[in-house]
């Protein structure tokens, strides 16, 4: 574990200070009164954290993972904030709940808190339904998940709930993030390379909804489509070992279309590769899994046609 203490509040308090001592300077119908002068203080009343890592996905194999939070000192300082763990799984059954870590807070306004733990860590302990949680990682279903809560410890040994959760997410191997490498997109059959390259390189985050649906974030083919989703199906029970076929794409979301009329799908588009699109591709020894996707939609009012779109993903290990 290691607990950076960050000093920037006191030079926050210093330049606010300064900064005040500035405004009375230039008020010239103010008389002020050195005589009283008396230091400004800024302080905090109830102490507080600022959870960096919020959300933390889990995929088997991975070795180790980091959580970081700010605790922010008050009036009544803590010395120590405690983290409790609970797993539930897919069907809504939880565990009891265990200490799983504890941090000494050191210092009187911002200590910076990180640490690093590993599945033997986050399963120790915790019993579902009688029995402790798998020792092989890939057991863990999908959609399930442990949750992290907060207490802060007063020198008086007074005990205060902190607000603020982590949650530690199952994900599917195939999740993580992935950086377009391939791209085309077609404007009513106009091939737009203009719009498609400046694009290449960039990444984009593949979450997991269930087993076999997953989320693509953020991006519709080359537009930015910020806090948005929509959702794909894979047939991971295929016969083939490489080749997984997506099923369905694009499934709609709360979000909608991000643009058009109704959606667009293989194999009623006529531009995109239909025939060799729309898989995954199984990459386990290196992790580069190859996912490749086209999806559209259909405008049918002003500049009418077709939007058809065809995305190469690579997985970044």
């Amino acid at each position: 574990m290691k607990i950076l203490i960050d000093k920037g509040y006191q030079v926050m308090q210093y330049l606010m200070i300064s900064g005040a001592a500035m405004l009375l300077s230039c008020e010239d119908d103010r008389e002020v009164n050195y005589s009283e002068d008396k230091a400004i203080e800024l302080e905090v009343t109830d102490s507080y954290l600022q959870v960096e890592t919020p959300v933390v996905g889990f995929q088997a194999g991975t070795p180790s993972y980091s959580i970081a939070f700010n605790a922010i000192n008050g009036l009544k300082d803590l010395d120590k904030v405690n983290i409790y763990s609970t797993f539930t799984d897919t069907s809504g059954v939880s565990t009891n709940e265990v200490l799983f870590a504890s941090y000494d807070v050191e210092e009187p306004l911002r200590n910076v808190i990180t640490d690093e733990f590993t599945y033997d860590d986050l399963k120790a302990g915790l019993l579902l339904e009688g029995e402790p949680l798998p020792d092989d990682q890939i057991l863990l279903a999908v959609g399930a998940g442990w949750e992290f809560r907060f207490e802060g410890v007063r020198a008086d040994g007074e005990i205060i709930r902190l607000p603020g959760t982590i949650n530690v997410a199952v994900l599917s191997r195939f999740a993580g993030i992935y950086k377009m490498t391939k791209m085309a997109y077609y404007r009513i059959g106009v091939l737009r390379n203009d719009v498609t390259d400046p694009e290449i390189g960039e990444t984009i985050f593949i979450g997991s909804v269930d087993e076999n649906t997953f989320s693509h974030n953020g991006w519709w083919g080359p537009f930015p489509w910020p806090g948005c989703a929509f959702n794909f199906d894979i047939d991971l029970e295929d016969a083939d070992p490489v080749l997984k076929p997506v099923t369905a794409v694009p499934i709609l979301t709360e979000c909608g279309l991000y643009a058009g009329n109704e959606p667009l799908a293989c194999p009623g588009m006529s531009s995109v590769p239909c025939a060799t699109s729309n898989v995954l591709e199984i990459h386990d020894d290196t992790g580069k899994h190859i996912l490749k996707l086209s999806y559209g939609y259909l405008v049918t009012s002003g500049a009418t046609g077709p939007r058809e779109f065809y995305v190469e993903y690579e997985k970044v290990p």
